[in-house]
């Protein structure tokens, strides 16, 4: 099963869905030992991981950075979609992105 980025709201709602059908956050995010990114190295493919609105500024950092190693149209418009929910949750007072594993 693949990795599903949701975005909540304060009241734990979901507000948006992103399956990763293609498998496309495999093929682009940093090794887990990469220094150089702070957090998408802490995505738990078989667990859960929760990001609060205020490190979205440093998430949007490093998807730009991790962007070009989409390749074929499908990857890039995951990872675009990936980028419109990320810069949505600061707009969204006490909102939370997770990224749930399989």
């Amino acid at each position: 099963m693949p990795i599903v980025v949701e975005l909540h709201g304060a009241q734990g709602a979901v507000l948006e869905r992103l399956p990763d059908i293609e498998d496309v956050l495999h093929t682009t995010l940093p090794n887990y030992d990469d220094a150089t990114f702070r957090l998408l190295t802490k995505i738990d493919w078989y667990g859960d991981t929760e990001f609060e609105a205020a490190q979205m500024g440093v998430l949007l950092e490093e998807i730009d950075r991790i962007m070009p190693s989409a390749v074929g149209t499908d990857q890039v418009t995951f990872m675009h979609r990936l980028r419109q929910i990320v810069a949505r949750c600061p707009e969204i007072p006490g909102c939370k992105l997770k990224f749930l594993g399989d």
